[in-house]
């Protein structure tokens, strides 16, 4: 697994990606909660979904603005790592493609092929951030429409232009602290997996991932304190703070194409962009396949732990 780095002082001297993004202007540092404060939240103008309207443009040619849409599991004072824009100078989606890849490869070299089985793409990645710029040529999309293409058919033929940030925060000295005196709790069999699934991707899983890990391998258990549980995988620990936690429940969710079911251990904690009162899911572990009663062990650990501080 490639993990991400942590964001030390100074390391976008080692990211040509940063650097980038700080020439232009992206505030990628700040929180959700000061990225609202200073460009608002509005109507995306084409697809229509609410947005951060950033005022940044990465390149030239840009027609969708960069933006970044706010989703109820985001966390207001954590910064995004989401960010979109779209390339059209013209009804060559191919010709924007190529006009949005010659300004990336001036800056930051030439990337590398990224494309599937519908898309022509290229990515620039380092361990700090990536950059995708992609299409979706005519001649290679699935069946199906898209309302907003119909409304807007520019929006076909424009290169998608993603920044997606990788790295972690680094620890507070009370993280530290809590980390440092991690306790277990439980053995973890190798059926059982304490990272994200999809780390990358994901916004409010970076909110609980740390590195370093207090151990190698796998361990689940508290700090000294009981004031934390943490889990231990491949160098990361996550750290999930009790008084964040308002329950813990063990689903199981069958597979649409009768495959194995997976199994989630998840903590529900409080959203901020959600509903008044309403909760978010955060993945604590997973299983495919097998029997849950590991997991569930672990949701009885956790929900003792909670009573025990409440």
């Amino acid at each position: 697994m490639n993990l991400p780095c942590v964001l030390e002082e100074g390391a976008e001297r080692n990211s040509a990606i940063l650097r980038f993004l700080d020439r232009k202007g992206l505030p990628w540092r700040d929180s959700v909660r000061d990225l609202i404060a200073r460009f608002g939240v509005a109507p995306e103008p084409w697809y229509g979904w609410d947005t951060i309207p950033i005022g940044t443009t990465l390149l030239d040619g840009v027609k969708v603005q960069l933006n970044s849409t706010v989703y109820p599991y985001l966390t207001a004072s954590w910064p995004l790592i989401y960010y979109t824009s779209g390339v059209c100078v013209g009804d060559d989606e191919h010709a924007n493609f190529r006009h949005a890849v010659a300004q990336l490869e001036q800056v930051l070299g030439a990337g590398r092929d990224n494309s599937v089985s519908n898309t022509v793409s290229r990515q620039w990645s380092d361990d700090y951030a990536t950059v995708d710029a992609t299409i979706w040529p005519r001649t290679l999309k699935l069946p199906g429409n898209n309302p907003s293409h119909a409304r807007h058919p520019f929006l076909a033929v424009t290169c998608s232009v993603i920044v997606q940030m990788r790295y972690l925060t680094p620890m507070s000295a009370a993280e530290r602290g809590l980390v440092e005196s991690f306790v277990p709790l439980h053995p973890i069999s190798g059926a059982v997996e304490l990272l994200p699934r999809f780390w990358e991707n994901t916004q409010h899983t970076r909110e609980f991932m740390r590195r370093p890990a207090p151990c190698g391998g796998k361990a689940f258990g508290t700090s000294a304190d009981g004031s934390a549980i943490i889990s231990v995988q491949d160098g990361v620990a996550n750290l999930y703070r009790l008084d964040r936690i308002r329950d813990v429940s063990v689903k199981s969710i069958p597979d649409e194409r009768d495959g194995p079911t997976t199994h989630r251990l998840s903590f529900a904690v409080p959203g901020d962009f959600g509903a008044p009162g309403e909760l978010k899911s955060i993945d604590a572990a997973t299983q495919i396949g097998g029997d849950p009663g590991e997991l569930q062990a672990l949701a009885g650990l956790v929900g003792e732990t909670l009573r025990a501080v409440r």
